[in-house]
């Protein structure tokens, strides 16, 4: 097996649990994984639930959970903000990176960024000098 084979196992593997999706209510995320030339493939996915359209991942339940700590206001899981002259819609939150705990997708382009603390806090118009 080679790398391009297994790529396309794991965007087949995802093609396949599409209808689980829906049947379930459930995202289904890829997650990484490893494979070894001699034949062996290793795919992580994530199955989280849907909650008002937004993926409740690992992170967007820490974000829920411990978000205020970091200044942010409840609620703000799935909102959009603009920074950088761009908008994006606030997807969760990572407690082991200082720097860049939170990430956000881009509403203009759909992927997902990691976004500073400052950033975050400046794109929903909270002061980051009082925290």
């Amino acid at each position: 097996m080679d790398k391009a084979q297994a790529r396309n196992i794991a965007t087949r593997v995802q093609e396949l649990l599409k209808p689980l999706e829906e049947e379930c209510g459930l995202t289904v995320s890829p997650r990484g994984g490893s494979f070894d030339p001699s034949g062996n493939l290793v795919l992580r996915v994530e199955f989280a639930e849907t909650q008002n359209g937004v993926a409740m991942t690992r992170e967007a339940v820490r974000l829920i959970q411990q978000g205020v700590l970091y200044g942010l206001p409840d609620g703000c899981l799935g909102k959009e903000f603009v920074t950088g002259g761009q908008t994006f819609v606030l997807t969760g939150m990572s407690t082991r990176s200082e720097k860049w705990p939170f990430t956000a997708r881009n509403v203009g382009d759909g992927k997902t960024y990691k976004m500073s603390k400052s950033a975050v806090l400046a794109g929903f118009g909270i002061n980051n000098e009082e925290m």
